[in-house]
């Protein structure tokens, strides 16, 4: 693997960021490769910390103080490195001038991300960074700190005192801590680095975890967003004013609040039974270092691959090995290598272990008490022996039917589900033979009964298995969630929460807003205000190229209530616009808090390997949520994004088994991006939703120019309102009696009707008026790009080029005019260029692929052009 370029801009960038020379001196510290190898320096001026860096770069790894250290450091090394013993530590610390989230994806130690996994890490930051401007603050600076992302947030300076020492660190702890629990999960950890003496990643260096391989490069960190400092009154406000927990009192310390749980300690090192089976059981240690795939539990359930099922996993095998000790199972998941459990904390830690020595205990099928005492003489009683085994499944779907009203267990297609109620919001669960197992113990009594007496039994596990593989099929039927009142297929709406039999669904109402009532046949009066409502307020200052663009998200906004009234698949809703700032993601926020109230929806990275794009379309339909978000995509182009966007059931395997599984597909499907390419394929599978900025900088508009100045807080207090506005709307086009379209769209014919119909009965125009712009841009995007691509090859072959070479043949031949701009200097026309094949790294074509590596002799990178039939004989690039 060859080395990347340093970046003395980002460099520099991060020593002005953090603003530290007015209020002391910078620390950098690098911690090399070898074992004992730091070096710590501390700095007041920028040029002599940028030449240190420079130097260090690739030696190991550079991290730089995040606030700054007193200027009497200087005493110890004066703009230069040194081996010192220690950096500063928190009780040397006077100021604070900035904060900082450190996001990382969850993977082995000592190893580089994957670009999948670093693109995980992006999309928690772009989540974080989007709630964050809803609650008024100002957006932070996204680095990509190699392996992960950060976010910087510069603060308002504030002089550390005796007296507010300890409440600042317990406030960037809350507001770290509040994070961690909103945007924590899927694959990513947020780090703990609140305290004041924190370290992090110098943006513009080169990252160095592990041996760098090509699936695992070590990347230099950069910016992705302009890198200024710009001072948030916002969030200091936010943080210093937020509610702080509780502290427990002494006599409570140690004891879970709210929990009957032990408390545990958490011990420096294994105890020798641990580390005894870690050294023997070859099973045991994988799952302590986050690998194999072993069974979880004596019933065989399959183990969760994520870091969180290794944390339960080792927790249960080693119960089941007779590890009984709360504080010994959180010891053996805090010392795991891959930091999992350490980064959610004790808390999380508790809960893993109640729950393991939980189901170990079940798993040893120790027999129940007596039950008479309990007052479950009501459920039915099981033998379980002496008797055929159909009996007694007979039996068991007796119990489960008996036991099943309001429903908790359903069919989905073919395949047995519960609704799991302890998330929020709900969530659809396949159930496997060991859930089942745990079913069958609460909805019946098992017995065995003997000569001259009866004894306690444990459900059977051949029952347990045989009700997952052969269910009922007089069972309800349940295919999705919603968390709004929604029309079923005739047109009625349902506004009860609760299991609806017709529409196969489950409404689950949040509890803090109400809907006005919708009449049955709303008034013109009615239809104009709710009309008025959404274009006149929530719309109103969202700079749509045109009023198909509008009422296209009109038609998005509708499409959650009406689903059941299409008889078929609906397009991907596209939210483009040419630059960020525009407002597309506050749009999609707005999208998504109607069907989602709220909650984040599904996210399915478009990965470059089409498999991740079918597991991460499975997982999301599983779930049964109904909105789908494909975000801050550069590129539409996915095989198996293009087949169930025309799928009414996705088929697919099952994921981390064999067998096929049926998912119905009734989410609405939502994508934002600043002007993405769009293939021919997927263009025909759009509805494009198009803004364009007024003005050349659009993101700092003055807030006082809009109607509504924070539009999601307004929002969220119309709720109701804007909700009822979107149920009259459908309400008087049903009243009216469902006059159809005819406007049409292939593949989406019924959509289009329905959706066409709705929007015109509320005289609003446009629908599907925008459609020859999105093709003509897909078509002759395409069409450029295949030129360019026959014109490279006929002039270079597969000789490999530099971007130079490119520019010059663009120019000559007025290839790709809307990329290249002739009136540019060379220098912007070679970053042009260079940025558009970035976004075009690795796609084929004209039946060739383009290939991008660094060259290191040159220090410039190089591209050429590998035909197809040869293509999958290389390395993908990984420059």
């Amino acid at each position: 693997m060859t080395t990347p370029q340093i970046s003395e801009a980002d460099i520099r960038a991060t020593y002005r960021f953090l603003a530290h020379e007015d209020r002391g001196v910078t620390e950098l510290r690098i911690i090399g490769t070898k074992r004992g190898d730091v070096r710590i320096g501390y700095f007041s001026s920028e040029d002599a910390f940028a030449r240190a860096c420079l130097e260090a770069n690739g030696t190991g790894q550079v991290y730089v103080g995040i606030q700054p250290r007193p200027e009497k450091f200087l005493t110890q090394s004066d703009n230069r490195l040194r081996r010192l013993k220690r950096g500063a530590r928190d009780s040397r610390i006077e100021h604070i001038t900035s904060v900082v989230i450190d996001i990382d994806p969850v993977r082995a130690k000592n190893t580089a991300s994957t670009d999948e996994e670093l693109g995980r890490a992006v999309a928690c930051g772009d989540r974080i960074s989007d709630w964050v401007a809803g609650e008024g603050c100002a957006r932070p600076v996204r680095n990509m700190s190699g392996n992960g992302c950060q976010l910087w947030f510069a603060v308002p300076p504030i002089a550390l005192t005796a007296e507010n020492r300890d409440e600042m660190r317990d406030r960037l702890k809350a507001f770290e801590a509040g994070i961690r629990e909103r945007f924590q999960g899927d694959g990513v950890a947020i780090d703990s680095i609140y305290n004041f003496s924190r370290i992090i990643k110098v943006i513009g260096s080169l990252s160095i975890k592990g041996e760098p391989t090509a699936e695992r490069p070590h990347r230099l960190s950069r910016s992705l967003d302009a890198f200024e400092r710009h001072e948030d009154a916002a969030l200091l406000e936010m943080i210093t004013t937020m509610r702080l927990p509780e502290k427990p009192s002494a006599s409570a310390a140690g004891t879970p609040v709210g929990s009957d749980a032990e408390s545990i300690t958490i011990a420096p090192t294994l105890s020798p039974r641990l580390q005894g089976l870690l050294s023997t059981k070859t099973r045991i240690r994988g799952l302590f270092e986050g690998r194999g795939k072993t069974a979880i539990g004596s019933n065989g359930q399959p183990l969760d691959t994520s870091s969180s099922g290794y944390d339960y996993s080792l927790a249960l095998k080693l119960a089941l090995l007779g590890a009984k000790e709360p504080s010994e199972l959180a010891t053996a998941l805090w010392h795991r290598p891959d930091g999992h459990a350490r980064a959610k904390g004790e808390g999380y830690i508790q809960r893993t272990v109640a729950r393991a020595l939980e189901v170990a205990r079940a798993d040893r099928k120790q027999p129940p008490p007596p039950q008479a005492s309990s007052g479950d003489e009501r459920l039915p009683e099981i033998q379980v022996n002496g008797r055929q085994v159909i009996d007694v499944i007979d039996d068991a779907w007796s119990a489960i039917r008996a036991a099943n009203e309001p429903p908790v267990v359903f069919l989905r297609r073919s395949t047995l589900v519960r609704l799991q109620a302890l998330d929020e919001p709900p969530t659809i669960e396949e159930m496997d033979k060991g859930v089942s197992y745990g079913h069958l113990c609460r909805v019946a009594r098992w017995v065995q009964v003997y000569e001259n007496r009866m004894g306690h039994a444990s459900p059977r596990a051949d029952v347990a298995r045989d009700v997952v593989i052969n269910p009922d099929p007089k069972l309800p039927r349940l295919e999705s969630i919603v968390m709004t009142p929604v029309f079923d297929a005739k047109g009625g709406l349902l506004t009860e929460p609760g299991y609806h039999r017709s529409a196969r669904l489950w409404y689950h109402k949040a509890e803090d807003f109400d809907v006005p009532e919708v009449p049955a046949e709303p008034s013109l009066d009615d239809v104009m205000a709710a009309r008025s409502l959404l274009i006149n307020d929530l719309f109103f200052d969202f700079p749509f190229v045109g009023e198909a663009d509008q009422a296209h998200a009109i038609a998005a906004l509708l499409l959650p209530f009406a689903r059941r009234l299409i008889d078929g698949c609906t397009p991907l809703h596209l939210l483009k616009a040419p630059i960020w700032g525009t407002g597309k993601s506050l749009l999609g926020q707005i999208l998504v808090r109607f069907a989602m109230m709220g909650k984040k929806p599904a996210v399915v990275p478009l990965a470059k390997q089409e498999d991740e794009v079918r597991k991460g379309i499975t997982a999301a339909l599983k779930a049964g949520h109904p909105v789908v978000q494909l975000d801050n995509v550069e590129s539409l182009e996915s095989e198996n994004l293009a087949r169930v966007l025309t799928t009414p059931v996705w088929r697919d395997r099952n994921l981390g088994e064999s067998r096929m599984i049926d998912v119905p597909n009734r989410v609405m499907w939502i994508a934002t991006g600043n002007n993405p390419l769009v293939t021919k394929e997927i263009a025909r599978r759009i509805l494009l939703i198009e803004l364009q900025p007024r003005n050349e900088q659009p993101w700092l508009r003055a807030r006082s120019s809009f109607k509504h100045q924070d539009l999601l807080a307004w929002v969220e207090e119309h709720r109701g309102e804007l909700i009822w506005a979107c149920l009259v709307l459908i309400q008087a086009w049903v009243a009216a009696g469902r006059p159809r379209s005819k406007h049409t769209l292939g593949s989406f014919e019924e959509w289009a009707s329905v959706m066409g119909g709705i929007l015109e009965n509320a005289e609003i125009y446009g629908f599907l008026g925008n459609l020859p712009r999105l093709y003509s841009e897909a078509n002759e995007e395409g069409e450029e790009w295949q030129a360019f691509v026959e014109a490279w090859w006929a002039r270079f072959q597969a000789q490999p080029v530099l971007v130079q070479e490119l520019v010059e043949l663009v120019l000559d031949q007025k290839l790709l005019t809307q990329v290249v701009l002739d009136e540019r200097s060379q220098r912007a026309q070679r970053a042009q260029l260079g940025r558009a094949l970035a976004k075009v790294r690795n796609r084929i074509i004209d039946g060739r692929q383009i290939h991008a590596t660094w060259d290191a002799k040159v220090k410039r990178r190089i591209y050429k052009l590998v035909p197809l039939e040869v293509q999958r004989e290389l390395p993908l690039a990984s420059a």
